[in-house]
């Protein structure tokens, strides 16, 4: 289980609507409680590990090995982080071997003093080939 969207989902079942637009649309209620298939996939066992790459440690979430299954390498956008496919990629963990990573810069990846698209896309590979996933 990966600490970051487990302390998440903890806070969520017992969160009490804000004043405001929020409330208004829900009465004054709280939210409903999460989906099972949400709650399913935040609970669903993986690793956090860091790889190197170009001198930037990267931080990853595998939820593998699955010896055989073809690999996904999920890469969240600008401004995001690894957790953000916490609830997806869980999902797909038998039939694929789901990975997700903080591109440098972002989440709890190392900083550089320079980022270009040729050093994100090999984070990219370096992530694959931790994973086993053949690029």
């Amino acid at each position: 289980m990966l600490p970051g969207p487990t302390t998440l989902h903890a806070a969520l079942p017992g969160r009490r609507a804000s004043a405001g637009r929020g409330a208004d649309r829900l009465g004054g209620m709280p939210p409903p409680p999460p989906p099972r298939w949400f709650t399913e996939a935040l609970a669903a066992p993986g690793t956090e590990r860091h790889v190197e790459a170009h001198g930037a440690r990267i931080h990853v979430l595998d939820w593998g090995p699955h010896p055989g299954a073809p690999g996904l390498v999920f890469v969240h956008g600008g401004a995001a982080h690894a957790h953000w496919w916490s609830f997806l990629a869980p999902m797909l963990a038998g039939r694929w071997h789901p990975v997700a990573f903080d591109l440098s810069g972002h989440g709890d990846s190392g900083r550089r003093s320079h980022y270009s698209h040729e050093t994100w896309a090999a984070e990219v590979m370096a992530v694959a080939d931790s994973a086993g996933v053949p690029g």
